[in-house]
């Protein structure tokens, strides 16, 4: 009615929407007092019910987030006291602090941050250890003030280098952790524990390699007997100089991610092509590179170095130093060492660094010439691992200058065009020659006693066989794998087939013979020709008959 309308206030415009008691009682002005009643209480009861529902999920969302907060707090407790995370089911909650522990990049880089701050302090230290040898063999004597300096800063990247291994191990077991929880699926604990790295024997070994030294203040000498009735004498310094030498593998893992930088996407392509670009990885994509004779050449020179240096070192001894203390150094074993054949000789320090090293070179090179021969047991040792590395590094080299020597692709593709040229001029002399004594047996002239051969005409045959596929060869498909030379074999014979299905359709069979000497690509010329004739003739536009000619010419 024209009342309800008029009293009925507006739903839209600029003021605020009606509630939900409002649109009812709206409704019910049209009607009787006791229906008018009934409406508003039930209105009334699911207003209360609806604000009812909105104040329990209100307090729901409070509660929850109240208790993801308390939860948050209680782990940042837990990980400060140094307590275990707290697990619910195969979920472990994680903190934000720790949440590069997930992050495969991340934790990688670290990995390698550690394994650069391991490789740096062991160069410091093993650097240190070396002066300290030197001096020794200057004779300046072992309490000598720079001495006492050397070992503290030895000391000092002694403690740094055995900090960062565990911290490479530490990181080395969480990275595997996410490994297997990217290929396997396994629960990945981001919280390594240090059981879990010290049980592995690696962190060991490499925990040892990393801490002999010689601290501050301590300096003594030891006798060995060298057997009959030779003593020789070590400094502690020389022999901790020698062990600090092994710290220098560190600087592989440096080598190692230059290497192996220019991969992108390292690790997932590890992780889908199942190859892991481990140490053994790095050594094969070098040996089969280009500059494979380059890298074994290096090797081979660095290792005459360093054997060279610990023949050098093993080969002298403390007893004939200035500053020598040890008692048996004063007996006459210690100066006078006997021969094999039971001569006696006055031993003496060769401290000339050049003497050893062509001794070493002359034994890796497998060559010998026998003018210097070691004389302690240590001596020897350091000839025989040179004599197996000297065999292993020559054949590496062999196989590396081979593999330099072989053709590139490029050379193979302009050897395989020169032949074919070749080959298509050698077959026109073949031919000529053919004809030839064809041509002689035709008019009845005499032959040669070579064409007369029946053997002669037999090898033309087979040489212009010969010739006449080398003259056939597609340069565009060398290179190919032989899936890909069957693919092309395949649409050779594909493309001949429409070409013959072509003239047949097109030409009569009074052409047929015409065409026969036409090149392969002619029939589908026509086909397109005549395809946009017949568009034409029926009424077809210009773009039915371009698009048709274009759809034959690619066909």
């Amino acid at each position: 009615s024209a009342t309800t309308a008029r009293d009925t206030p507006p739903l839209g415009g600029g003021g605020a929407a009606p509630s939900h008691v409002e649109r009812v009682e709206t409704m019910a002005r049209g009607v009787g007092n006791g229906a008018r009643a009934r409406l508003r209480g039930w209105a009334e009861e699911d207003s209360f019910k609806i604000q009812r529902k909105k104040k329990r999920r209100a307090s729901i969302v409070d509660i929850t987030e109240k208790m993801l907060h308390m939860s948050i707090q209680l782990q940042d407790q837990n990980v400060t006291a140094g307590q275990k995370p707290h697990v619910m089911g195969t979920v472990k909650t994680v903190t934000p602090s720790v949440r590069w522990r997930r992050s495969r990049e991340d934790v990688y880089q670290a990995l390698h941050l550690r394994r650069r701050a391991a490789a740096l302090s062991a160069v410091i230290g093993a650097a240190c250890a070396l002066l300290q040898n030197e001096i020794l063999f200057q004779g300046w004597g072992p309490r000598w003030w720079l001495m006492e300096v050397l070992k503290t800063i030895n000391l000092l990247a002694t403690i740094v280098c055995c900090m960062a291994i565990y911290g490479a191990h530490w990181h080395l077991v969480l990275w595997r952790r996410l490994l297997e929880h990217i290929e396997i699926g396994t629960t990945l604990n981001v919280f390594v524990s240090h059981t879990a790295v010290v049980r592995r024997w690696v962190f060991w070994l490499e925990l040892l390699f990393a801490a002999v030294h010689v601290p501050p203040g301590i300096t003594f000498e030891m006798t060995f007997s060298q057997g009959m009735g030779s003593l020789v004498a070590y400094r502690i310094e020389t022999l901790c100089s020698l062990a600090n030498l092994l710290r220098l593998y560190h600087l592989w893992w440096i080598f190692f991610e230059w290497v192996l930088h220019d991969i992108p996407n390292r690790h997932a392509i590890s992780s889908i092509a199942k190859v892991p670009f481990d140490s053994m990885f790095c050594v094969k994509r070098l040996l089969n590179s280009w500059y494979a004779a380059n890298w074994v050449t290096g090797a081979w020179l660095m290792t005459v170095v360093v054997l060279a240096y610990t023949y050098r070192v093993v080969e002298i001894t403390s007893c004939l130093l200035p500053e020598s203390t040890a008692e048996q150094c004063s007996e006459e074993a210690a100066q006078f060492w006997l021969n094999p054949d039971g001569t006696s000789y006055k031993k003496t320090n060769d401290v000339y660094l050049w003497n050893a090293g062509w001794f070493l070179f002359i034994t890796i090179s497998t060559v010998g010439f026998g003018d210097v021969t070691p004389t302690t047991h240590l001596g020897r040792f350091t000839a025989t691992v040179a004599g197996f590395l000297g065999i292993a590094l020559v054949s590496l080299i062999t196989a590396s200058l081979s593999n330099l020597l072989h053709f590139t692709q490029m050379e193979n593709l302009g050897l395989t065009i020169m032949q074919r040229q070749k080959a298509r001029f050698q077959i026109r002399f073949v031919a000529t020659e053919m004809i030839k004594i064809w041509w002689k047996k035709r008019k009845g002239f005499s032959l040669s006693f070579r064409q007369a051969n029946p053997d002669y005409m037999n090898q033309l045959r087979a040489d212009f066989k010969t010739f006449y596929a080398k003259a056939k060869v597609d340069v565009d498909k060398l290179g190919t794998g032989p899936t890909l030379l069957k693919i092309f074999d395949v649409v050779g014979k594909i493309e001949t087939d429409l070409s013959t299905i072509a003239r047949n359709v097109l030409d009569g069979p009074a052409k047929r013979s015409s065409d026969a000497s036409a090149e392969p690509g002619e029939p589908i010329r026509r086909l397109s020709r005549a395809g946009s004739a017949s568009s034409a003739e029926s009424g077809v536009g210009d773009t039915g008959g371009g698009g048709l000619s274009r759809s034959c010419e690619r066909k």
